[in-house]
């Protein structure tokens, strides 16, 4: 994931690949659980996120099909720009209601493009 933004969608296909076959027996592991008696992958969370980056493969690299766009490659520009600000706001109206906290991150989100 460290080299996503140097490398191709192809070749980042192809080293999940390798990394999936290399590791798939691990991934395919099972446990019991000794209360339910159900079984579940043994390392389900890494499973999953196997699972989320190989469902998501085209999007990634969506910024490199449309470079007409000039699409950022990472959420680096939203997580400082838009949402480091509403969080402060939030912060300081701890106290309010979870609807009226809505009502101010609508509203946020809303009238944001008009600070650019």
């Amino acid at each position: 994931m460290r080299n996503l933004t140097t490398t191709t969608e192809e070749k980042f296909t192809l080293k999940l690949d390798i990394w999936y076959e290399k590791y798939k027996d691990i991934l395919l592991a099972k446990s019991i659980n000794p209360t339910t008696k159900k079984s579940s992958y043994t390392h389900q969370k890494i499973v999953s996120a196997y699972r989320s980056i190989r469902r998501n493969i085209p999007y990634l690299f969506t910024y490199k099909k449309y470079a007409d766009f000039k699409i950022n490659n990472t959420t680096n520009a939203i997580d400082g720009g838009v949402f480091s600000p509403m969080k402060k706001l939030m912060h300081v109206h701890a106290g309010l209601s979870k609807s009226l906290k809505l009502k101010i991150v609508d509203f946020y989100l809303v009238n944001y493009h008009k600070k650019v």
